[in-house]
């Protein structure tokens, strides 16, 4: 919708605990970060550079600036814009586009 924003950011979190506990949260909080950069960099065509010096804080755009990034696939004016080219509904294609980016972000083949 065009009145939205997005933002990206890198993972944060925290830990506490024994030094190696805290040690193996921190490690994964590097391979996710690593994870989630290349995922992003898939999906929007940007080298990976970018996107991590973009996430590097949040990053704030709104709907035209997140498409141009490739966040985004088009910016509705309505949700009744939404319908998919079978006639789904605007929920069925929220949702459909909702499940496509979680499935996205599932456990991949990290190269370290």
């Amino acid at each position: 919708l065009p009145n939205s924003d997005i933002m990206i950011h890198q993972v944060s979190g925290g830990a506490q605990g024994q030094a190696s506990d805290v040690e193996r949260t921190v490690e994964y909080m590097f391979k996710l970060k690593k994870r989630l950069i290349r995922i992003l960099s898939q999906h929007t065509g940007k080298p990976e550079d970018q996107v991590l010096h973009d996430s590097d804080r949040d990053y704030y755009m709104n709907a035209t600036e997140a498409k141009a990034y490739g966040l985004v696939d088009e910016v509705i004016k309505s949700r009744k814009e939404a319908k998919l080219l079978d006639g789904a509904g605007p929920d069925k294609a929220l949702s459909d586009r909702s499940t496509a980016v979680a499935e996205a972000a599932l456990p991949q083949k990290v190269e370290e």
